[in-house]
């Protein structure tokens, strides 16, 4: 993974990729670190910015969290898909964000 990052340092997936497997390691600076340069690479992958959300939380990175899924449901909102919609609202859910739940729901469903 490395190598490819020397030859292709630009590429937002790549950090996608070492951020699951940094992250599948319990290293969290590393995974972090990769997920971020990854959205600061493509800010409009949903898949990196979901997974760093994930990573916030997991690591009580509260804020950080409420930050990311706030810019996801603002960036993003219908183009979610049912997958990362799911898991948005899992994470606002593990977060206590239960306001922000209903009014996500109420907006989807009109």
């Amino acid at each position: 993974m490395k190598k490819a990052l020397l030859l292709s340092a630009t590429r937002s997936q790549l950090y996608y990729e070492l951020g699951q497997a940094y992250a599948n390691l319990g290293n969290k600076s590393l995974a972090i670190e990769s997920f971020e340069k990854g959205v600061e690479l493509s800010p409009g992958v949903i898949d990196t910015r979901v997974s760093l959300a994930s990573l916030y939380i997991y690591y009580k990175e509260r804020d950080k969290a409420l930050n990311e899924l706030n810019n996801i449901v603002k960036t993003f909102s219908w183009k979610l898909g049912e997958t990362n919609f799911d898991r948005v609202l899992e994470m606002y859910n593990k977060l206590g964000k239960y306001d922000t739940i209903i009014s996500l729901l109420k907006t989807f469903i009109k």
